[in-house]
């Protein structure tokens, strides 16, 4: 039996189901088997080149300690040697059924009664196959089906999915990342929790994030939520990504995450010590410098990584960590000692020694911030958990985009979803998926300007971004696929911008948005160069158009 995919002007399309067909027991249909799907392979963070070696992520851990390098470690931003097919993590388009506009089928079909309709509730059997569930009824104010006789019990019947478009999409994106003026707030943890996290890779981010989303909060709002209230924490999670989470999400991204990226850092680690040192049984000795970075933190309860390795001779051992390469230099393990016990979840990094700016932070025991530590969770409910935060804040979206932005196998992914109560939708010929609870259409927003940073979570939260960012990628991303700051009206990138040295905050607008987008944009300038006041921010990774308009 086929499926029809019912749209809201009425019109009747063939499915172009975004993911491949998989077996579904329910009266012998094909359905979109959307746990089997994968793009590529694992994905690396942001700062890879698509199709880099070994050499990039080697060359990656030779800076050493934050607090003697100057910054944050790069190796906690770059990718794994072996992560697959090399997708940069900001990479403009690339990814499978790519969106289009979702305005209705095709010329001359006829527009059937019941548009609009109520789309398909799914739920999983136990091995996480897709089983879609009967067509609302009449009484739901559904449309009136006639079901016939079926193989195994089941009754065939025509499947209708609501129509989601890309005008629905955008709005929907305004209120819940709260870019529309009347969705802004001060309280610095609800806007996190609105993104699910904040991209945290450059320590400025998280705070250009925030003033684009708020109403008067400044700087220090931000350092009170992160250091005073202990309500933010930073953490490697997602795609081996630093982030700031809501303290409630931290037992599901250590467990669904961090701890598994801890046991691969601890074998890349120790692998790369094996190479370049005389040291034997080299993960054992890890181990044991581990436990002693933290007895000496938990005895100190905060210090730097200078101040670790002061007090643990072993943080002082020279590694060569790409032996015979022109870029390798000899750099000490105490980076990735703390990196490692960081993603363990058993230290967490504190305030920075600097400003808002700064890289180099102080590390405390998690203790300082959980009392009891992190709490333990079983790692298929931990994904479940962040999956229905990524739906509720990013969907409706092909399940592509979840996996690339969960950096999980298609196996993990499809575990989560089994777990996860949603619904289907058609993106204009895509299958996206929305909680089954999150159907109710999203009325317009008023439209409005905002200006986001570079690696903004917004702009980061799909693959598949061409229902946002239009033709405007190549002045928008580097060669390494990470966006820079982005200028944004009625939930769409129609610019860029950046920080001039004298503060000025220059700016471009790359289509014609019409006269109230271009006077609210100036306004929007003008108050975010208020916010910075007398900081001046370099994006980590600079972009074509950032670098042209702050030359």
């Amino acid at each position: 039996m086929r499926r029809l995919h019912v749209d809201g002007a009425g019109a009747v399309r063939r499915p172009h189901p975004a993911l491949r067909l998989a077996d579904d027991p329910v009266g012998g249909h094909q359905r979109p088997d959307v746990h089997a799907q994968a793009v590529g392979g694992e994905v690396g963070g942001e700062g890879r080149s698509p199709g880099a070696g070994d050499g990039l992520a080697a060359a990656a851990d030779l800076l050493g300690d934050d607090d003697v390098a100057g910054g944050e470690p790069v190796v906690e931003r770059a990718a794994e040697p072996d992560d697959g097919d090399g997708a940069a993590e900001g990479q403009p388009g690339g990814a499978p059924g790519a969106v289009a506009d979702g305005r209705g089928g095709r010329p001359g079909e006829p527009a059937p009664d019941g548009a609009g309709l109520q789309p398909q509730r799914r739920a999983h059997d136990q091995a996480g196959r897709l089983v879609t569930g009967h067509p609302p009824s009449a009484a739901r104010g559904g449309p009136q089906i006639q079901f016939r006789a079926a193989r195994g019990g089941a009754p065939p019947y025509d499947s209708f999915m609501r129509s989601i478009s890309t005008a629905e999409r955008r709005a929907r994106l305004v209120r819940r990342h709260r870019l529309a003026a009347e969705a802004r707030t001060d309280d610095v943890p609800e806007i996190a929790r609105s993104l699910v996290v904040l991209h945290a890779t450059d320590p400025a981010t998280v705070y250009l994030s925030v003033a684009a989303r708020s109403v008067a909060a400044g700087p220090a709002d931000v350092e009170r939520a992160l250091y005073d209230d202990r309500t933010l924490l930073r953490m490697l999670a997602m795609r081996r990504t630093m982030f700031v989470a809501p303290i409630d999400l931290v037992p599901a991204l250590q467990a669904s995450t961090a701890n598994a990226l801890a046991a691969k850092q601890r074998r890349r680690y120790s692998t790369m010590i094996e190479r370049g040192s005389d040291l034997t049984d080299v993960p054992a000795w890890f181990r044991k410098v581990e436990d002693a970075a933290h007895r000496a933190l938990l005895a100190r309860g905060e210090a730097t990584g200078a101040q670790l390795s002061a007090a643990v001779p072993e943080l002082r051992t020279q590694v060569d960590p790409a032996p015979g390469k022109a870029y390798s230099r000899p750099t000490g393990v105490t980076t990735w000692v703390l990196v490692t016990l960081g993603c363990e979840g058993l230290i967490v990094r504190g305030r920075p020694n600097g400003g808002w700016t700064s890289s180099q932070y102080r590390w405390a025991p998690i203790e300082s911030w959980l009392p009891g530590g992190i709490e333990r969770v079983p790692a298929d409910e931990a994904r479940a958990e962040v999956v229905r935060r990524w739906l509720r804040a990013f969907g409706p979206a092909p399940a592509a985009d979840l996996k690339w932005w969960t950096g999980w196998t298609a196996g993990e992914v499809g575990k989560a979803l089994a777990l996860v109560d949603t619904a289907e939708v058609d993106l204009g010929g895509a299958t996206g998926l929305v909680l089954a609870d999150d159907l109710e259409p999203a009325p317009p927003a008023e439209p409005s300007a905002a200006l986001l940073p570079a690696l903004d979570p917004t702009p980061m939260g799909w693959q598949d971004r061409g229902w946002f960012l239009g033709d405007h990628g190549e002045l928008l991303f580097d060669r390494n696929g990470n966006i820079g700051p982005t200028i944004w009206w009625d939930g769409r990138i129609v610019g860029g911008w950046g920080q001039r040295k004298d503060g000025e905050i220059a700016f471009r607008l790359l289509e014609d948005a019409g006269a109230d987008a271009a006077k609210a944009v100036a306004r929007e300038a003008e108050r975010i160069a208020a916010w910075y006041g007398d900081v001046r921010a370099i994006p980590r990774f600079r972009t074509p158009l950032e670098r042209e308009l702050t030359a």
